[in-house]
């Protein structure tokens, strides 16, 4: 039903203008409502598509708004502001169901606001706070493709009962992240005010939050470590000066001009390569690469770097060596020496005298593996902690001590492995601990014949991942891309991927390493058709399939 000029509904008493079903499209006409007591009623949920369209109306004159006969602060069904000129919220209406912001205008919010349901904001679409406080808290999932502005506090707040997808590309003002259910980020939204990440996690998979250039963005600890988990990026102008790059745990003293530095953080991720001496580099969970217009022409600056626990990828934060390389291609290089990081959280980590900048992360001293050791890994079997190494040359090799500790940092000796006897060749070896009741750490001591030892890494063996390894996709559903992650990781490891389709089709295969699978298989799950998949994974740990959803 679309209006197509002014109109008033009244009957003298008790008048409900009621969506039921279909489009109210007021069409950018005034609806008043008149009578003792008029009610603005749109049904709850959406089953049929009961929508009441603005178009750039006033509704006026009404005191009550309901949702399916009862009295309630929540317009139901899908309200639309939809009009191709400045509108502004409904102002007696402080809650929705579901809340669009359309019409390629600008809409104001004078009133703190709640959206049950599914919050868009169309491509062109300005959502205006203005100088206020006012919120806009949103419980379901969020899609903006347009803009949020203002000059006060006002600002987004996630705060859904279970998780929540946040989808699209365009840019909040404030955003503040209150879920501890967290919230999955798909898309390059931008933050030009700030970002407040005050409970759970934001998870970015494959995709990237931007800070603006003068945005800022808090993280917290406390009850549980609250971050943005995956790809972080912000570009500032530098030239002399200091620079926090907003908090996102770079910090650079004044010093020799840089132009314009772009930062890249990516969190819950693990480098495994090449270190100068050796293979089996393997990083803690986080990473940046700082990228200048022009590089230290003097090794004035100091560089801090911070990140948070979750991150340490269960390493010895009392011994803990920053690395660095040029290129991803380039070998790992070690800058200072060692330092005890453990004393706080988020951990700190410096170096000084910078001379140039490119990729960096951190690694304790049992990185990168022995010499020998090709592979050291360990998992749950049905309540054992199973373990497994690989060693290469064993001509002086005497045995292994297994240590194992509960906090990461005191190990004790849980048994000895004799050398096998074949000392030629590659060589697999298993210990099993049948005592694991709480997630513990492991690594191996390498004895030689000569007398002197070597340590393995460590690998953490958590008591609540029984059975298979956890293998997850994000995101899911999905319209563009996806990663696949295998214990959080989204690299370091060989698999095996099957794309099929609900008739049975094959959509793709792959193989190799996850990291450079990850690549094709997002570029193959962009070209695929809307539809239901299921995804395939085998590794040497699991093998899963995965249902996924491409929108």
């Amino acid at each position: 039903l679309t209006a197509n000029v002014p109109f008033t509904v009244s009957n003298g008493g008790g008048t409900i203008v009621r969506v039921q079903g279909g489009i109210l499209d007021l069409n950018g006409q005034t609806m008043t409502i008149g009578g003792a007591s008029p009610t603005l009623r749109v049904d709850a949920g959406f089953a049929n598509g009961q929508t009441l369209r603005t178009g750039g109306s006033s509704i006026t004159s009404f005191s009550n708004f309901r949702s399916n006969g009862s009295n309630t602060d929540t317009l139901g069904g899908k309200v639309d502001y939809s009009g191709s000129g400045a509108e502004t919220l409904i102002s007696p209406v402080k809650g929705y169901n579901l809340l669009w912001i359309t019409g390629g205008s600008t809409k104001s919010i004078g009133q703190n606001t709640r959206v049950n349901d599914s919050l868009y904001i169309a491509p062109s679409s300005t959502l205006a706070f203005g100088a206020g406080s006012h919120i806009l808290e949103a419980r379901g999932h969020v899609v903006n493709n347009g803009t949020t502005t203002g000059s006060g506090t006002g600002k987004v707040v996630l705060k859904g009962l279970a998780a929540q997808n946040m989808s699209g590309s365009g840019t909040y003002r404030n955003l503040d992240v209150n879920n501890t259910n967290n919230v999955n980020s798909s898309g390059k939204p931008t933050i030009s005010g700030k970002l407040n990440v005050f409970a759970g996690k934001v998870f970015t998979g494959s995709d990237t939050i931007i800070l603006g250039s003068s945005a800022t963005i808090t993280e917290t600890s406390g009850a549980g470590e609250y971050f943005v988990r995956g790809n972080l990026k912000t570009t500032r102008t530098v030239g002399t000066a200091a620079e926090t790059f907003g908090g996102m745990g770079v910090d650079l003293t004044a010093g020799a001009d840089l132009g314009t530095v772009t930062v890249n953080r990516q969190s819950g991720v693990v480098i495994t390569g090449t270190a100068p001496c050796c293979t089996g580099f393997n990083s803690m969970g986080r990473n940046w690469t700082i990228t200048p217009t022009i590089q230290p022409s003097v090794a004035n600056r100091t560089l801090t770097l911070a990140w948070f626990s979750d991150d340490d990828n269960a390493m010895d934060m009392t011994n803990l060596q920053l690395w660095k390389r040029s290129t991803v291609s380039d070998p790992w290089t070690i800058l200072d020496a060692p330092q005890d990081v453990s004393g706080s959280n988020p951990r700190s980590a410096t170096w000084s005298s910078v001379s140039s900048f490119s990729q960096f992360t951190g690694a304790d001293l049992n990185n990168p593996l022995p010499l020998n050791l090709l592979k050291f890994s360990g998992r749950n079997d049905n309540g054992a902690g199973l373990l497994n190494w690989i060693m290469a040359d064993q001509k002086n090799l005497k045995g292994f001590r297994v240590e194992k500790s509960i906090d990461g940092k005191n190990f004790s000796d849980i048994g000895f492995v004799a050398p096998s006897v074949d000392k030629s060749g590659e060589t697999n070896y298993v210990f099993t601990d049948r005592s694991l009741s709480k997630d513990s750490y492991y690594r191996i001591r390498i004895l030689n014949q000569d007398g002197t030892s070597t340590v393995s890494q460590v690998v953490i063996i958590r008591i609540d991942m029984l059975g298979n390894a956890d293998v997850q996709l994000y995101p899911n559903p999905s319209a563009t891309g996806a990663q696949i992650s295998i214990d959080g990781n989204l690299s370091g490891m060989d698999v095996d991927v099957r794309i099929i389709g609900t008739d049975g089709r094959e959509n793709g295969t792959l193989s190799g390493e996850l990291e450079s699978v990850n690549t094709q298989f997002s570029e193959i799950v962009k070209s695929l058709p809307a539809g239901v998949y299921q995804i395939k994974v085998v590794s040497e740990e699991v093998t899963k399939t995965l249902r996924f959803i491409k929108q």
